[in-house]
């Protein structure tokens, strides 16, 4: 529950690079070195179903 609370995750790794691709991340750089998932507008969201 707390990632998805979360703006950027930022995953570092040399194995499994089919899984995290799974999960939704994405290679940043070096593929299977380290990934990123980003959410830019989660906080615009958020903010929208508080009021």
């Amino acid at each position: 529950p707390l990632f998805a609370k979360l703006r950027r995750i930022v995953l570092f790794t040399s194995t499994a690079p089919w899984l995290y691709a799974q999960a939704g991340y994405e290679p940043v750089n070096r593929p299977d070195y380290t990934w990123t998932i980003g959410r830019p507008d989660i906080y615009k969201q958020a903010r929208r179903t508080e009021k």
